[in-house]
């Protein structure tokens, strides 16, 4: 599983990740959070609209 994350100035961060959790900055803005997920059955990915107030 791999997570990036988009500020909303458009810099990008890759996340670190363990045992499948992440945690998403606590600088307030609006971000875009792209989660891809690998399997033998395929690839997953999931992106969302997060605001950090």
């Amino acid at each position: 599983m791999s997570v990036h994350i988009w500020r909303d100035n458009g810099e990008k961060t890759k996340l670190f990740v363990k045992n499948n959790e992440f945690k998403v900055p606590e600088n307030q803005g609006l971000y875009v959070v792209d989660i891809a997920i690998n399997s033998t059955r395929g690839t997953m990915q999931y992106a969302a609209n997060v605001q950090i107030q």
